[in-house]
This record gives C-alpha cells, sequence and structure tokens, in this order.
C-alpha cells in the first residue's frame, strides 16, 4: 500500500517468519497501558517504527503470509519455533474438536505446547488420540502438544479474538496447583508412617531398626488393592478468569 512502509528481521526459525514494523503517516504518535496509563512506546522514539507484534514469512509469490503473533510463539525444547497456526488448523479437523488454541507453558528447557480444546460432544480426546491424529496428517512429532486441557469456551477479547494470555496463565496456575498437591501428598505420607524403633540384639542379630507399629505376618496374603479411575473435572466446573 502507498505511504505504508514495512521492515522485517531477520528470521531465526525454521518457519521463516520475522517479526513486522510499520511506519506511515497515519500512524499513531505513542501508546499507552488502559490499566496504568504508563508511556509503551512513542514514535519519536524509533524514528516512527511501530513494532507491530505480527509474525510473517515470504509466500514465494512477492508478498507476505500472516504467521500469528510474536507472543504466541512457542519455542519448545528445540530450536524450532513451532507454528502454532498450522497446528491449531490440523487439530480443529479432528471430529471431537470445536476449536483449539495451542498455548505455551514454561518447562525447563523452553516453553511447551498445551492443547486447549473445546470439545465438539462429551467425548475429549486426550493426548494420545491428538497424537495419532497429528501423525496420520504428516505433522512431525517436534510439533504435537505435551499436555491437553479442556474447556467449555475460550476467553476473548472485544474482536473476538482468543486471549492467549489468559489461557496461559491458568496453565501456570493448573500445574502449580498440581505440583503443589503433589508436595502435600507426599508429606502426607512421610508424616503418617510409623517411626522407625530400635530392635535390641539378639543371639543371631547385632541389632537394626523397625517400623513402630503391629507386627505383619510374613506368611499372611497380602490384602488385594483396588485401581482408583481417574476422573475428568467436571467442564462447567472450569473457570479461566
Amino acid at each position: 500500500m502507498r505511504g505504508i512502509e514495512l521492515r522485517m528481521a531477520p528470521a531465526t526459525g525454521a518457519d521463516q517468519a520475522s517479526p513486522v514494523d510499520l511506519r506511515s503517516p497515519s500512524t499513531c504518535l505513542g501508546t499507552f497501558d488502559r490499566d496504568t496509563g504508563r508511556l509503551l512506546w512513542r514514535a519519536a522514539d524509533t524514528g516512527g517504527w511501530y513494532a507491530t507484534g505480527d509474525l510473517m514469512r515470504p509466500d514465494g509469490e512477492g508478498g507476505l503470509r500472516y504467521a500469528g503473533r510474536a507472543s504466541d510463539r512457542i519455542s519448545g525444547t528445540t530450536q524450532l519455533m513451532i507454528p502454532v497456526l498450522d497446528v491449531e488448523a490440523e487439530l480443529r479437523e479432528h471430529p471431537a474438536i470445536a476449536d483449539v488454541a495451542l498455548v505455551g507453558y514454561p518447562a525447563e528447557h523452553g516453553d511447551l505446547p498445551c492443547a486447549v480444546v473445546v470439545p465438539a460432544g462429551e467425548h475429549v480426546p486426550d493426548l494420545a488420540e491428538l497424537h495419532t491424529w497429528l501423525a496420520g496428517r504428516g505433522m512431525t512429532d517436534w510439533y504435537w502438544p505435551t499436555r491437553v486441557e479442556m474447556v467449555p469456551r475460550f476467553p476473548r477479547n472485544e474482536l473476538g479474538k482468543v486471549r492467549k494470555n489468559v489461557l496461559r496463565a491458568w496453565l501456570i496456575r493448573r500445574q502449580a496447583t498440581v505440583r503443589h498437591r503433589r508436595q502435600s501428598d507426599r508429606a502426607r505420607r512421610r508424616v503418617t508412617e510409623p517411626p522407625l524403633q530400635p530392635v535390641p540384639p539378639g543371639p543371631f542379630t547385632s541389632g537394626t531398626l523397625r517400623r513402630a507399629g503391629p507386627r505383619m505376618d510374613s506368611a499372611r496374603p497380602a490384602a488385594p488393592t483396588m485401581a482408583t479411575a481417574q476422573t475428568r473435572p467436571d467442564p462447567a466446573a472450569v473457570e479461566i478468569s
């Protein structure tokens, strides 16, 4: 378009997508944080160049193709950036999925992709089912989600776009809650175990430690254990704020 300048930084990922800056006479003079009023960007400080936050890549015909938002990029555990839009497009073709958002959550060596799914019916596909689906569509396993979560609907802004920052914060909270619950369970098991008591030496022993409590007959067969089924949370109870 006449009067609009674009510039792109060199592509660093395998998807060849680059962040795009824009400059034109119609670009605003500055932006502010609507909640705090803090100045975020001023045209006079950058020579008029505004960082759009969009990612573009050449389309092979002299034009550009939109590749997503820079803030939505997921690095994975390799040097390859995960093509979020492509993975989402393949997952939306799954008959059990009404909508999906691929959202990064923090891991030890970078962000990992989580498929946040709005199911099309009662059946909610698990991670193995999504992997099988993507493998059948010819997608490399580097791009597969490592986690799946289900929500009844997505949080959206005034323009109808999915608020992935809200989903990411929700995933991190759930991750912290699960970690805390596991730590509490381990601590509870340690507390409820009886303490070790010394056993005086006998004619054939030099003394040892054993758990306090009633003596167990080694010949008595162990009581059978029942496996507990994992239950999925009620979709209506999932609240994202």
